[in-house]
C-alpha cells in the first residue's frame, strides 16, 4: 500500500511540475530552477520509495519488464538531477519527466509477468550494476544527439546512438529469453562505440528536423539495431554449429542456448528488423525530397537491396524452411547491405569527402 501511495504521488509530482513548468515557459523562456529541483527531488524520493516495494519483495527480486522500465527511469532521473545541480541539465531533466511518469504508473498496475528471482547477493549487486550502466549510457547517447539548434547526426554519435539501442532491446528482451551470451558480446562494443561518441568531434552539421523526419530516423535506428542483433545473433549460431560438428566445448559454447532456440531468436530479430526498416523505407519515401542532392541515393539503394534480401530469406524460413548456414549466409548479406548503405555512406561523406 505504502508503494502504491508514494508511487501515484510521485507520477503526479512528475506530471504536475512537467505541465506547471512547460506553462511557465510559454511566457517565460527562462526555467525557475528551485522551483523544478525541489519538485524533482520531491518525485525522485516518492518513486525510490515505490520502487524499493515494487522490486524487492518477500522472496526475492521482482524482475518483471516493467518493473526493470520504471527502476532505469529512476536511475536515469537521479542522475540527470544531481549533474543538473552544477551543470544546466534542466531541459533534459524536464524531458525525462513525463516519461518517468508513464513509466512508473505502468510498472505500479501491471502484474508481475515474471517469476520472483531467489538472487545472491553478488547477483543483486550485477543486476543493479546493469542497470546503472544502461542510464549512463541513455543520458550519455541522448545529450550527445540532441544539442541546442536541432539533432546532431554525426556517424560515430549515431553509432553510439544504436549502441544503446541495441543494449536497451538485448535487456529487455533477456529478461524472459536466454539472450546472456549475445548480452555479454555487446558489451565492450558499445562501451568502444560511446567512447568513440564522447571524444571526437562533430562530423556533420548539426540537423533542425520536423517531428515526421526525428520519426524517420528514429525508426531507421531501430531497424538497423535490430538487424544488427540479428547479424551477431547469426554469427554466434553458425558458430555454435560449427563447434557442434567438430564436438567442441567450449565456455562460450556452454553458455549459448540449444540450437534451435538460437535460430528462433534469430528469425524473431530479422522479422521485427525487417518490419521497422519497412516503415523506415516508406516514411523516407513520404517525407525525404530529392534523394540525389542530400547523397542519399546510394543509402536508399543499399537499404532496397537488404529489404529485398531479408524479405527473400523470410520467404524461404516460411516456404523452404530455410536455417542453418543458408539462413546465416542470408542474414549476413543483408547485413553487410544494411552497413554499405548507412555506415559507409556516411564514412565516405564525413570522412573521406569532407
Amino acid at each position: 500500500m505504502i508503494g502504491l501511495i508514494s508511487g501515484l504521488a510521485a507520477v503526479a509530482m512528475y506530471l504536475g511540475g512537467f505541465m506547471q513548468h512547460l506553462w511557465q515557459l510559454r511566457k517565460d523562456p527562462q526555467i525557475n530552477l528551485r522551483s523544478l529541483q525541489l519538485v524533482g527531488g520531491i518525485a525522485i524520493l516518492l518513486h525510490g520509495l515505490a520502487m524499493s516495494s515494487l522490486l524487492f519483495v518477500d522472496n526475492g527480486l521482482d524482475l518483471s519488464l516493467l518493473k526493470i522500465v520504471g527502476l532505469m527511469a529512476l536511475t536515469i532521473n537521479t542522475l540527470v538531477f544531481i549533474s543538473g545541480l552544477k551543470k544546466p541539465l534542466h531541459s533534459l531533466f524536464l524531458a525525462f519527466m513525463p516519461i518517468s511518469a508513464l513509466s512508473l504508473l505502468a510498472a505500479l498496475i501491471s502484474p508481475s509477468t515474471k517469476a520472483v528471482a531467489e538472487m545472491s547477493v553478488t547477483m543483486q549487486c550485477h543486476v543493479l550494476l546493469s542497470v546503472l550502466a544502461y542510464s549512463l549510457l541513455a543520458i550519455a547517447a541522448l545529450s550527445l544527439l540532441f544539442v541546442d539548434n536541432g539533432l546532431d547526426l554525426s556517424l560515430l554519435k549515431i553509432v553510439g546512438l544504436m549502441a544503446l539501442t541495441i543494449n536497451t532491446l538485448v535487456f529487455i528482451s533477456g529478461l524472459k529469453k536466454p539472450l546472456h551470451s549475445l548480452f555479454l558480446a555487446f558489451m565492450p562494443i558499445s562501451a568502444l562505440s560511446l567512447l568513440a561518441a564522447l571524444i571526437s568531434p562533430s562530423t556533420k552539421a548539426v540537423a533542425e528536423m520536423s517531428v515526421t523526419m526525428q520519426c524517420h530516423v528514429l525508426l531507421s535506428v531501430l531497424a538497423y539495431s535490430l538487424l544488427a542483433i540479428a547479424a551477431l545473433q547469426a554469427l554466434l549460431s553458425g558458430y555454435q554449429n560449427w563447434q557442434l560438428k567438430h564436438k567442441h566445448q567450449n565456455m562460450l559454447m556452454r553458455t549459448l542456448p540449444p540450437m534451435q532456440t538460437m535460430e528462433v531468436l534469430l528469425f524473431e530479430a530479422i522479422w521485427a528488423g525487417w518490419l521497422f526498416l519497412t516503415l523506415s523505407l516508406i516514411s523516407g519515401f513520404l517525407f525525404l525530397n530529392d534523394l540525389l542532392g542530400q547523397h542519399l541515393a546510394h543509402k536508399v539503394t543499399f537499404s532496397m537491396v537488404a529489404w529485398s534480401v531479408y524479405a527473400i530469406l523470410l520467404w524461404g524460413r516460411h516456404r523452404l524452411g530455410w536455417r542453418g548456414h543458408q539462413a546465416i549466409r542470408w542474414s549476413w548479406v543483408g547485413f553487410i547491405a544494411i552497413f554499405l548503405g548507412y555506415i559507409g555512406t556516411k564514412v565516405v561523406l564525413e570522412f573521406i569527402l569532407s
